[in-house]
């Protein structure tokens, strides 16, 4: 099982205040869990989700280009 955060255990894992937390909370824009006795926490995918480091299940394509020239073309 995946570990819980505390706010405030969460707040110092980020570098964030509480008090900002408890405003991102407000405002939707990264929402916390809800105790039955209405606690915020946090799951550790939340904790990757905001690193960066959240798993996506899309395949990325990556285009490369290059161009082979030869001795008789011009400098570009």
């Amino acid at each position: 099982m995946k570990p819980t955060y505390r706010l405030n255990e969460f707040a110092k894992l980020i570098n964030r205040s509480v008090k900002t937390l408890q405003k991102l909370d407000r405002l939707g824009k990264f929402k916390a869990h809800r105790t039955a006795t209405n606690r915020r926490y946090y799951t550790h995918n939340q904790y990757l989700e905001y690193m960066g480091i959240a798993k996506n299940n899309t395949k990325k394509k990556f285009i490369v280009y290059y161009r082979v020239s030869s001795a008789s073309q011009k400098n570009d």
